[in-house]
């Protein structure tokens, strides 16, 4: 008998062919993991620019256009952000770290403690 390898869909990061001039983060306030997101996008550099689009759980992020956008969780958090869609927080928090990387963040990666700070993010 054949075990699943993978029992429930896990986000990523992929590349699209399109390129977003400002970046959207899709995000549900109950929802744990997109806050961290949200969060990573309000302290990032790309603050200002940003939009997020608040969905309603179980109605927003069964469309069409959305499974399109994420079509291995269809879950928040969903952002689009320069050629690429990310659908794991964790995956937000460090693509915002090494490219857009807030004043605090700087700190941080001046400091040599980018390991340390995932690791928070991680456990938070």
């Amino acid at each position: 008998e054949k075990v699943p390898v993978k029992l429930l869909a896990t986000g990523g990061i992929r590349t699209v062919e399109t390129h977003v001039s400002r970046p959207v983060v899709y995000q549900f306030p109950g929802s744990y993991n997109s806050g961290k997101a949200t969060l990573a996008m309000q302290i990032s550099q790309k603050a200002a620019e940003a939009e997020i689009k608040y969905t309603c759980h179980m109605r927003d992020n069964y469309t069409p256009e959305y499974a399109r956008l994420n079509p291995d969780t269809m879950a928040v958090p969903t952002v689009e952000i320069d050629d690429k869609v990310c659908t794991d927080s964790m995956d937000v928090c460090k693509y915002l770290m090494e490219n857009y990387a807030g004043p605090g963040d700087q700190e941080v990666l001046a400091n040599g403690r980018k390991q340390e700070m995932m690791a928070w993010i991680d456990f938070a």
